[in-house]
C-alpha cells in the first residue's frame, strides 16, 4: 500500500497575529496598505511578475511594497521610499511578515518545478488569514481554483496588478482546511498501526 503524505506547515508559528503588532516586530508603516512576499527573489523564480506590477501599482501613494528573502543579483529590485527590503530573515519572521500585510503575492514560474511542487508558501500565508493573489500554475491554481480573483496569469504584471488591487478592494480570504503535522502524523500512525494489527 502507498501513502500519500503531503508537506504542511507549523500552526503554531503560522497563525494570525495581530496587523499592529506585526508590523511593529518589523518595523513597518502602520497605517499603509502592504503588498508583499517572502522567498526567493530570483528572476527564476518569477518575482519579475510583481516588480512589473509595482511599476503601476506604486501610483497609489498609500501602497508600500514589502519583500523579504536573498538575492543572487539577477533582476534588481525596486526602488523608493514605499519598497521595504528586510532581507532574509528567520522563519518565524516570515509568520509575522504574512500578519502585517494587507495582500500577500506568489509569483508561481511556468515551469516544471513551477506546476509541480508543493503550495506550501500559500498554506502559510492561508494560515496567517491573509488575502492572496497567486499565479495560475499548477498546484496553486488548483488550491485557488474555487477563486478565481486571486488568480493572475503568469508574466503579465498587468494582470497581476489587477488582481493585487481587487483584493485591497474586496479582501477576499480563501477558507481551506490546512492540516498541521499533528494531523499528518496522526493519518500516518493510524495506517501503520491498521497494518501492523489487521
Amino acid at each position: 500500500k502507498t501513502l500519500f503524505v503531503p508537506s504542511t506547515i507549523d500552526r503554531d508559528v503560522f497563525k494570525n497575529l495581530p496587523k499592529s503588532e506585526a508590523r511593529a516586530e518589523l518595523g513597518l508603516p502602520a497605517e499603509a496598505k502592504l503588498v508583499g512576499t517572502a522567498g526567493a527573489l530570483y528572476r527564476e523564480k518569477g518575482i519579475a511578475d510583481l516588480f512589473g506590477a509595482w511599476d503601476t501599482l506604486k501610483l497609489d501613494k498609500e501602497l508600500h511594497l514589502v519583500l523579504a528573502g536573498p538575492q543572487d543579483g539577477s533582476i534588481p529590485l525596486p526602488e523608493g521610499d514605499r519598497v521595504h527590503y528586510l532581507g532574509s530573515i528567520s522563519h518565524k519572521q516570515v509568520a509575522t511578515l504574512f500578519s502585517a500585510l494587507d495582500v500577500g503575492v506568489m509569483c508561481i514560474p511556468d515551469v516544471l518545478f513551477g506546476k509541480y511542487c508543493f503550495p506550501q508558501k500559500a498554506y502559510e500565508m492561508l494560515a496567517c488569514g491573509l488575502p492572496v493573489v497567486a499565479s495560475e500554475v499548477g498546484a496553486v491554481a488548483s488550491l485557488l481554483e474555487d477563486f478565481p480573483a486571486t488568480l493572475y496569469q503568469y508574466g503579465d504584471s498587468t494582470s497581476l496588478a489587477f488582481a493585487i488591487r481587487l483584493q485591497l478592494e474586496n479582501r477576499q480570504l480563501v477558507e481551506l482546511p490546512i492540516k498541521d503535522w499533528r494531523s499528518v502524523v496522526a493519518e500516518i500512525d493510524a495506517e501503520i498501526r491498521s497494518a501492523l494489527y489487521c
